[in-house]
């Protein structure tokens, strides 16, 4: 306190702030950098009302001026980032896309795999009955129950002379009678699966068409142990369609598999 000698706080900091040989900091021989009572440390002179703030407490707040250097290095990292987005961006969506297509297209594709499994499958337990082609359609039916509509192109049973046999090429694009009887296979498509169970049999009069499956009639397949089991052999075709367009418009799977035909009671 001022009565035991003492200067009190606000104009003890000023004279400190003041340089020793002028006596209010001011006058002839002033300089910028200042030599205080703490050596060559430059001691600021603080404003008389910012030391009372602080003795009572209070937040002194120091405005600063605006920095022109970091507003422009601000300006230049926005423009840095909108350049990276522009280049990143499109490959990351080339990415999500790719991702969607071929995740389309790996389904179709086990789609196939399984089709021809269950449909073997049937066209073997069926043997020789009438209808087994048609059981097989509705086999195809049931698993390939996922894919579009339409997206089965081509079906053919065939008889096949081994489990490693794989279908004749002729089958796989004619649609001549002669050809396909000669290469015993019966061919199906998109259509096909709206026909009826009286529709199937091996009938080659038209009423209004002739029999799908009169090529290599069911009746016809050797099912007897005594004299060597048949080989069926079931061939698909499933057309997929790009979505985007980015990796062509289109793409076919295919897939064959070959079962005996299970020996039945004559």
């Amino acid at each position: 306190m001022a009565a035991h000698g003492r200067a009190p706080a606000p104009l003890l900091f000023a004279q400190l702030a003041r340089h020793p040989s002028e006596p209010n900091g001011t006058g002839p021989g002033t300089s910028d950098r200042r030599r205080g009572t703490f050596g060559s440390t430059r001691v600021p002179a603080v404003p008389m009302e910012s030391l009372a703030a602080g003795r009572r407490g209070q937040r002194v707040r120091h405005h600063r001026m605006p920095n022109q250097k970091s507003a422009g290095r601000r300006r230049g990292d926005r423009g840095a980032a909108m350049v990276e987005a522009a280049i990143v961006t499109p490959v990351l969506f080339l990415f999500v896309f790719a991702i969607f297509e071929f995740g389309f297209a790996f389904r179709d594709y086990l789609a196939v795999a399984n089709i021809t499994r269950d449909a073997a499958r049937e066209a073997s337990v069926a043997g020789n009955v009438n209808d087994a082609d048609y059981r097989v359609l509705r086999a195809v039916q049931r698993a390939g129950a996922a894919l579009p509509d339409g997206a089965i192109d081509r079906l053919v049973v065939f008889r096949a002379t081994g489990p490693s046999d794989s279908v004749p090429s002729a089958c796989k694009t004619s649609t001549s009678p002669a050809t396909l009887a000669a290469n015993q296979c019966n061919v199906y498509t998109a259509s096909d699966f709206n026909l009826t169970r009286a529709e199937f049999g091996c009938d080659p009069t038209p009423n209004p068409l002739p029999d799908p499956d009169r090529h290599w009639c069911p009746a016809s397949r050797i099912v007897s142990v005594g004299t060597g089991l048949d080989y069926v052999g079931v061939w698909v075709r499933v057309h997929h369609d790009y979505i985007t367009g980015l990796f062509g418009n289109a793409i076919d799977f295919e897939d064959t598999t070959v079962l005996k035909v299970e020996p039945q009671e004559l």
